[in-house]
Parts: structure tokens; C-alpha cells; sequence
């Protein structure tokens, strides 16, 4: 397996959501990323909703939807919304198989 990498883009979304894009392959050694994201939403941003464009996400591991789960929870108990945008049909198939598809928002 080749090392994990990512590349992480913040912009203001539509209505001053914040947008997040991620790219690349998260693993273990990157997924912790996700959950800093959540705290950093939390503690900087006054808006409702946390978005991550996944389209350009490759590679997930289980760590991943850990993560992706933890900040929604986070997100959830102050009252804020994470969405994922985007997501591409493999990462779906997981987040499906994986029972996280919740996150999917379907």
C-alpha cells in the first residue's frame, strides 16, 4: 500500500457554510485530520453546517469512518450539521457496507 496523502481546502460554502475539501487516501495515519477538523468547525466557525467535498477522496479505511462518525457526533451535540458532499461511488460502497450511510444523508 502506498503512503496516505491528502490535501485539505477550506472555503465559505453557499449561505457562509464552511467547505472543506478533501483528496486523496485517508488511513490511520491521516484520519485523525478528520476529528481536528470537527474541533476546529467547532471552536472558529459560527455557521450550521460543516461540509466535506469528497470527490476527490480515493481511499478510505476503517479509521476513516471512525473519524467521519466521531465528528458527526461531535458536530451533532452542538446543534451543527456535517455533510459529505459529493462522495464517490467506492467510498459510498463503504460508508454503506461499513453501516456508516447515515452520513450519506439519504
Amino acid at each position: 500500500m502506498k503512503p496516505a496523502s491528502f490535501e485539505l481546502v477550506a472555503d465559505s460554502g453557499p449561505g457562509g457554510d464552511c467547505l472543506i475539501s478533501l483528496r486523496g487516501e485517508f488511513d490511520r495515519s491521516t484520519s485523525p485530520q478528520i476529528t481536528e477538523l470537527a474541533a476546529w468547525f467547532l471552536r472558529s466557525c459560527s455557521s450550521e453546517q460543516l461540509t466535506f467535498d469528497m470527490s476527490a477522496v480515493d481511499f478510505i479505511d476503517a479509521s476513516t469512518v471512525k473519524a467521519l462518525l466521531d465528528a458527526d457526533r461531535s458536530l451533532q451535540s452542538a446543534g451543527r450539521v456535517l455533510v459529505l458532499d459529493s462522495v464517490p461511488p467506492v467510498i459510498e460502497r463503504i460508508l454503506r457496507f461499513t453501516h456508516a450511510d447515515p452520513l450519506l444523508g439519504d
